[in-house]
């Protein structure tokens, strides 16, 4: 049994992890909204966000008290979400915005980069590929 001093420390850890957590579905939000992905792109951004915070989540619950999952571990855990986007969305969302469009301009800048080496090396293999020879001359002609 842990003291209430222990409690109140995982209390506001938790607390804190919350608000990382909204402010990670925040940048996640405003990331989607600029960079306008298809829907396929977007369930498979949405799978990888769940397991991102399902990592961060479980790790850090091992940290903060050893994984033990109690009531009050999880409403500390959704009040910081709501606390972060009743509070702080507003006063960060600048930022957020900033930041998001720059990883929209990487992503798109790396995807324009490695779909010009692809091209590039499809090409350098293209012309390596053996070509069949011209068949000999028929000499009746």
């Amino acid at each position: 049994m842990t003291s209430l001093l222990g409690q109140i420390e995982t209390f506001i850890l938790t607390l804190v992890l919350g608000l990382v957590t909204g402010t990670i579905f925040h940048f996640y939000q405003t990331v989607i909204r600029s960079a306008r992905v298809s829907r396929y792109v977007l369930y498979m951004l949405d799978f990888s966000l769940w397991i991102i915070i399902i990592v961060l989540v479980f790790l850090s619950m091992l940290f903060i008290n050893q994984g033990e999952m109690r009531i009050y571990v999880l409403i500390a855990l959704l009040l910081g979400i709501i606390i972060y986007y009743r509070r702080f969305a507003r006063r960060f969302d600048a930022g957020v915005a900033r930041g998001a469009h720059a990883a929209v301009a990487v992503c798109a800048a790396l995807s324009r980069g490695s779909k010009k080496i692809f091209s590039w090396v499809a090409g350098q293999l293209g012309r390596l590929k053996s070509r069949p020879e011209d068949p000999p001359a028929d000499p009746h002609d």
